[in-house]
Parts: structure tokens; sequence; C-alpha cells
């Protein structure tokens, strides 16, 4: 058998040299051994998962008694039955399974670890002819060598430091064994260090746990049968190099068994180990007893399982169903009862710690459907979360680089469980700090989506839940009645998202209330004449003046012309807070106007986010409030600007220059003119006197994704009536469907209904009902005109379907109860008359935003239209 293992290892090690990589250093954040780190303290450096989640899972040929042990890279490797395993980080094969029966004659394995440079995969093996251990290449999984010089059954655990393994071998029936070995890989073979045989007196001697290294010294722990047959343990710290003792004699116990491996804490002063009855402390420097813990509970033995420490040197260990935290002096600080008749204890899967003191670790009982979980404790004992497997967990869980929790059962599957990924939530308007007042829209939106579908958005203002509308895909869409708020409070305000797991993510922002108005006042600094002044292309217009806000303060202040002969108007300047001064000043270059007679407006605008208190001018927007005043003359008059550029003949064009600008090139002079019919049937006071008295400013409101014509005139009826709103941006979203809330609102407004606050509303889904749809639900379920679905739901947030639109419709029409405050019979022709170019769609078909308006278009009362 030998010669066969020799000649696969020569030529596996040829091929390792074509296909081995470059060494690396092993990160802080693998796990390469079975309590992860030479000192067995079961710490890692990354941080376990908050929410578990399975990332994958992989059935293997045979039971899981052995810890997995984990890469830098977070590749995972696992013995099942007597085969080897290797992953990469997403669950894929590094290499086919090794049948460790048919590559070096095994018996059993009984542990794994990596080499410091991470190149080899360690097992410690019972072979047919004894203790061997064996080393593969970690990335392809070829035998690279194979050591069996040693006497023993088995090499039931080891440890590693730089290139040398250390391990003990088990007393066999032959009488041969209890030695404790340093074997040194060479790369394609090993070579042994050194030997010792501890507690030679004892009949019979195992060394099941891994020994713990601390500087030079190397604590070897054994268990067995002293000469008198009676169960003892025993600890002797040696020369990790050398194998000398390093203590005068050795520690023994023989009435409490060692129920794990020792650990030496982080300093490196103390040593512990959990027995039958306490948690001991000794002294690593020559294994004197410094402290104990009894374990026991009025009188009565417990069980126990191996401890764990993390960096601050606290103690974890669990006893019976609980978890006990001790400090480095022996001192309880926490015992968290698991508080699960389902749970017990198993010896096997001993806690483990990550980098913030939380805590993992398995139990194993076969109760019900359940057979095996893995529970993570915070630092501070309360219970975070239970991870149920389909079969016993017989080894301890470990950590990846990444924080995930890998772990296998008996039966036979390895399980990856990370941190669930969260979905993120951002208010993208109102901004925290803003100042609103009136209709304040509310538009969030989901950003990286989680593992799970985000369910619901809600918004919490003022102890009222709020349920946020889906606008689109990860876009949710609220708005708050703020108008009767009273101004300069400031609310605190939480919107909260929750995924269909339950797990939720919260935003928060303050918003002041401003529902005043700004003022000011403006003028025009320049001569005028009978109320009206001269200007032409290039002059300045120099404007002065005043504007405050005592809540929100002065956002920007804008200069409006408007022809009034045509009525429209343009922008001609603006300036921010940033740039004025109270009172204020401009000055004006007169460039952008075509020629004609103007009135000037200042626009003040604050710094309040509404709705309601929108203007959308060329462009410009304004959201929020605002005020309109006239630029007057210095003594407070009304003023007109005359503009009418000069009409040159062509022989005084080489010479003529601009006023107030530099002499233009000639492609430029004479820029608009003869653009201008000159009106001369009727004088400039005549015009004035005839247009005088209707002169305004106009401005209204547009849905910049509307089409002209009919589509305009409908949705712009329906939006001067506050049946429609449009969204975020100033659009209307023709093609967008229409939910059934949405439509009883418009249907509600349209008919001029009113809301009704005190209908109980006894649909099983009312809870979905937002509050400010609950007048509008109750307006309509009042006159039987809205009665919900035979399983007695509303169904609030599904789009609304033609077939479902004419029902309602049909229902309105009839005037069920409603025809002393409708009056709609003479409707009824017009409607059936339009209908008939909607109702040529599928029934089940969602209606779309533009056909739900066309239709209560013609609800409308035609004196009202």
């Amino acid at each position: 058998m030998i010669k066969r293992i020799f000649i696969k290892i020569l030529i596996l090690a040829c091929l390792g040299y074509f296909l081995g990589t470059k060494a690396e250093a092993v990160n802080a954040l693998s796990w390469p051994l079975a309590r992860h780190d030479s000192k067995d303290s079961a710490c890692s450096n990354a941080e376990g998962p908050n929410i578990p989640q399975l990332k994958w899972k992989k059935k293997l040929d045979g039971r899981i008694f052995e810890e997995p042990v984990v890469n830098s890279r977070g590749w995972v490797y696992a013995a099942a039955g007597n085969s080897l395993y290797g992953f990469d980080v997403e669950g894929n094969e590094l290499f086919s399974s090794i049948s460790l029966a048919e590559e070096v004659y095994s018996e059993k394995i009984y542990s794994l670890g990596l080499s410091a440079d991470e190149r080899a995969l360690y097992v410690g093996l019972e072979t047919k002819e004894g203790a061997a251990v064996a080393a593969f290449d970690a990335e392809h999984g070829f035998l690279k060598w194979f050591f069996s010089d040693i006497a023993g059954d088995a090499v039931e655990s080891f440890n590693v430091s730089g290139n040398i393994l250390y391990f003990g071998t088990k007393l066999g029936l032959s009488g041969e064994g209890g030695k404790f070995y340093a074997l040194k890989d060479e790369g394609s073979c090993a070579s042994l260090l050194w030997e010792v045989e501890p507690f030679k007196d004892w009949n019979y001697i195992s060394f099941p746990f891994s020994s713990p290294i601390h500087g030079d010294g190397l604590f070897i722990a054994a268990v067995g049968k002293d000469s008198k047959g009676k169960e003892t343990s025993g600890v002797l710290a040696v020369d990790k190099n050398s194998g000398r003792n390093l203590w005068q004699d050795a520690f023994v116990r023989s009435n409490n068994i060692f129920k794990g491996p020792i650990i030496v804490e982080e300093s490196g002063k103390f040593f512990y180990w959990v027995g039958d009855e306490y948690l001991f402390i000794h002294n690593t420097s020559d294994g004197s007893n410094f402290g104990y813990y009894n374990l026991k509970n009025k009188g009565i033995l417990p069980k126990t399982a191996p401890a764990a420490a993390d960096k601050n040197g606290n103690i974890f260990l669990l006893v019976d169903s609980s978890l006990v935290c001790l400090n480095s002096k022996g001192e309880l600080l926490f015992k968290t009862e698991l508080q699960n008749n389902s749970f017990t204890l198993s010896p096997n899967s001993p806690p483990i710690v990550d980098s913030r003191g939380h805590i993992y670790f398995g139990d194993s009982v076969s109760y019900g459907d359940s057979y095996g979980s893995i529970y993570a404790v915070d630092e501070k004992g309360s219970l975070k979360w239970r991870f149920d497997t389909d079969a016993l967990i017989a080894s301890s869980p470990v950590l990846s680089p990444d924080g995930s929790i890998i772990f296998g059962n008996i039966g036979g599957n390895l399980f990856v469980v990370r941190d669930r990924k969260p979905f993120d939530l951002q208010v993208i308007y109102p901004r925290d700090g803003s100042y609103v007042g009136g209709a304040v829209p509310f538009l969030i939106e989901i950003r990286d989506e989680g593992d799970w579908e985000v369910d619901k958005v809600r918004v919490f203002v003022d102890g009222f839940l709020n349920e946020a509308v889906m606008l689109e895909e990860e876009r949710y869409y609220w708005e708050w009645d703020a108008s009767k708020a009273v101004t300069g409070t400031v609310y605190s305000i939480e919107v909260m998202g929750e995924d269909y797991s339950g797990a939720q993510k919260s935003f928060n922002l303050n918003l002041t209330i401003d529902n005043a108005v700004p003022t000011g006042n403006a003028f025009y600094d320049g001569e005028y004449k009978e109320g009206t002044a001269s200007i032409t292309l290039g002059d300045t217009v120099k404007v002065y003046g005043s504007s405050f806000d005592q809540d929100s303060g002065v956002k920007r202040i804008i200069l409006l012309a408007q022809n009034i002969y045509d009525g429209s108007h343009s922008v001609v300047g603006w300036a921010y807070n940033d740039g004025l001064e109270d009172p204020f000043s401009w000055e004006i270059i007169w460039t952008e106007m075509p020629p004609g007679i103007f009135k000037l407006y200042c626009l003040v605008e604050d710094r309040t986010y509404s709705a309601e208190k929108t203007l959308f001018i060329p462009g410009i927007g304004i959201r929020g409030n605002f005020c309109l005043f006239e630029v007057l003359s210095k003594e407070g008059h009304p003023l007109l600007f005359k503009w009418e550029e000069k009409i040159m003949d062509d022989d005084d064009e080489e010479d003529q220059e601009f006023p107030g600008d530099e002499p233009q090139n000639k492609s430029s002079r004479g820029r608009g003119r003869n653009k201008r019919k000159v009106q001369e049937e009727k004088s400039f006071e005549e015009d004035l006197s005839e247009i005088e008295d209707n002169l305004n400013l106009e401005i209204h409101f547009p849905f910049d994704d509307l089409t002209e014509g009919k589509e305009t005139e409908i949705v712009g009826f329906l939006w001067q009536l506050g049946a429609v709103k449009g969204y975020p941006g100033g659009v209307f979203q023709p093609h967008r469907y229409v939910t059934r809330m949405e439509f009883i609102k418009m249907l509600a407004v349209c008919l001029e209904l009113k809301p009704e606050e005190n209908i109980s509303l006894d649909f099983k889904d009312a809870q979905n009902i937002p509050y400010w749809g609950k007048p509008f639900i109750g307006a309509l379920v009042k006159r039987g005109i809205i009665i919900g679905y035979p399983d007695k739901t509303i169904k609030i947030r599904q789009n609304l379907n033609y077939g479902e639109m004419e029902l309602i419709l049909e229902r309105v029409l009839s005037c069920q109860g409603i025809d002393k405050e409708l009056g709609c019979g003479h409707l009824v022709d017009v409607l059936l008359k339009e209908k008939g170019n909607l109702w040529g769609k599928d029934p089940n078909a969602s209606v779309t935003r533009m056909d739900a308006a066309s239709v209560l278009f013609y609800f409308i009362d035609m004196e009202k239209k």
C-alpha cells in the first residue's frame, strides 16, 4: 500500500510544480483550523450575520462530523463520510470529491486544517495500518504527501504553526501510540522534527482536542485513564521547537475531564478549560491554578461543551440549556437561557465568537420535524436568531472572511449562511431640514434591492401611520396635507420600508412648517413719462426693492416681463439668496425680449416645498410659497416699458452702434429690425387705454408630457377641479395605469361629493387604505357606488380594469341615491356617445390615466365646463 501511495505522490508532485500558485499569507479573517487559530480561541475578526440568509447548500456523500475550514478567499473545505470536498466562495467545486478510502486507504477522517500559506489541506486519519497525516493541494485536490511513520491508531486533531504540524496519536489496542509529534511540511514530503511521550504512566491516552500554541509554548492536552484505570485529564507545556518540557510538572486532574480544547487567552497569561463541574483558569507560566467557576446548579452535575474566548479575554461556554459568559477572572457577566424546550446542548458543536463578541453555536436534538439548529446571541446575551436544519449538528460552526456561517450536519448537508442583504431606502424629496407647507409630496426610492422584495413603504407623521403608493418599480409616492399645521413647527418624520421577510429600513428627516406667504416690493430706478419708460436693445433696467419671509426666508427673486399685446411672459433674470441683500438692487441688460410694450413683475420665492403652490414658467420651475408684485415707479405708480427697436436706413447701418453695447460686427448689426409690424391706426395711448383694465399675469400649470389639443384640455380641466395633481416634475404620465384608489378620488372630486370621514369601512384589507383616501371611499360607499369584492376586500392598490370602471360608471349613471346631488340624467347620452371610444378594449385590461381622465371629463356638468 505504501508503495502505491508513494508512486501517486511522485506523479502528482510533478503535476503540482506546474499547477501550483504563488503562496499567499493567511488572512486574519480565514478559519484554517477547527478552532480557528493556534490558540484555539474560536474567535474570528469577521462579523457574523445579523439576519441569516442561506447562500448555498451542498449535499455531500456521508455524514459531517468535522468542522469545515476556510481560507482567506472564502474557499470551503469539508469532510463527509470518508471523502474530501472543496468549494469556492460561490459554491462551485474546486476539484472532484476525493475518496480517501481509495486514495490513502483511510478508514476515518478525524480532523482538517490548512497550511499557513493556504496551499496545503491537511487531514488527520485513521487508516488500515494505523495513524497517518495526508496533505492535498488546496486548489486542485491532488495528493502532495502522505506520512504514516508514527505509532498509534489515529491522528485525532492537530495544530499548525508556520509549516509545522503538531499532533498526538491515540493509544491503540496493540499498546502502540500515545505520543506527540512535530511534523515539518517540506512541500512534496514531510519530515519528523521531534516526538515526546507525555503521561507515560497512563494505561490509556488520547489527544482528541488540538493543543494551543502561544509564543514558543505548546500546551499538550490529553485525556485517558491513569494507572488505576480512573478517567483523568492532563496538560503539559513543551517548547514547540524542541519538545522539551517548560513546566517542572504536568497539570493532572482526575475528578474533572476535559470537555473540549483548552484555550490560551489573548495576552497569553492564562489558559482555560471546561470540565464536568468547573471552568478552570491556569497560569501559562507554570500550570498553577489561578481560579475557577462552579458550573453545577444546586448540586446537579451539568452538561457542558467546549468554550470560546473573545479578544477581551471573556469566556463563553454552554452549560445545560444556557449560554454563560465569564470574564478572565471567572466572574459571571451574563447567563442566557435559550428558553427553547427543544434545545439540547451539543458537546460537539461548541460556541464561536465574531469580532463584535456575538456568539454562534449549534444544538443537536431530534424533535418533531426539526433536528438541529444554529443559534446567534449578541454580546449582551440576547438571542438574535436561529437557523434550523434537517439533521443533527455534530460539529462547530465556523466563520468565513465575508462573515458567513459555515457548518455541516449528519444529514450530509453543508450550509453557508450569509447576512441577509438589506434594501436601501432614500427620500428623494423633501430633503431633511426643508421648509414645507400646504400639500407636501414625498418621493421615496428603494435603492440596492435586497434579498427580499419590498412589501410596503410607510410614513409616520405626528404618531400617525400612512401608506405610500407605488408609482413605479422601486419608487413610492405619498402626499402630506400640512396646510393646517402651525407655521414654525418642526415635524420629525420617519419613512420606513419593510420587505416580505419583515426586515425594515428607516429614513428620518425633520421638516419645518411654513404656510406663510413671503412679501416684498420693487421699483424702477429710472426716468419715465406719462406712465411709461422707453428702452431699446442693450439698455440697462435698474430695479430695487425689498423682500422677506419671516419663517423660511427668501430663496430667490425672479424678474418677469409680460407683453401686454399678447399676454406672453418671459423670465428676464433672477438672483438667489446668497447674492441678495435687503433691500436688493439689480441691473438687467435688456437683450432677450422681442419688441413690444411690457409690464414687469417681481416674483419672490421662499424655501418652502409644496405640491399645491406650484408654478411652471418657461425655463424655470417654482414649487412652494411665493408672491407676485408689480415693479412700480419710484413714486409707487404703475409703470409700463415701451421698447421699439430703431429702424435703420441702409446708409446708416455701417456706423450704427447699440446703446450700452460694444460695436457689433456686420453679421449681427440691426438684430431684430423690421420684425415688428408698426401699428399706424392706433396710438400707444389708445392701445394702453384699451388693454390696461384687463392686464394681469396668467401662468398656467402645464404637464410637460401631454401633447397639445384634447389631452391638454381634458387633464387641465380636471387639474383645475383638483381631481388630478400629476406627479413630481410636472408630468401626468398618461400611459401609466390608474389604481383603484386614484380613480375613486378622481371620481368623488368630479362628482363634488362631500367626503365622509365617519363611514365604517368593513373591508378585510381596510388597513391598506391611506388616511387621505378614506373620506373619498366613504362618500362612494355611502351611495352604493363602491361595494368591494365578493371576498369583502377593496384591493385599493390594485390597478383598475376597464370592466370595473364600466360597472362603477353604470352605478353612477343610475343615480341611485344621488339624484339630487348629481343631476346627471342629461349627461347619459353624452357619456354613452363618448364611451364608445373606450369600450373596444379588453375588460380585464388595466385602465390608463388618460382614459380615466377622458371618461371623468364627460361626467362634469356642462355648465361647469
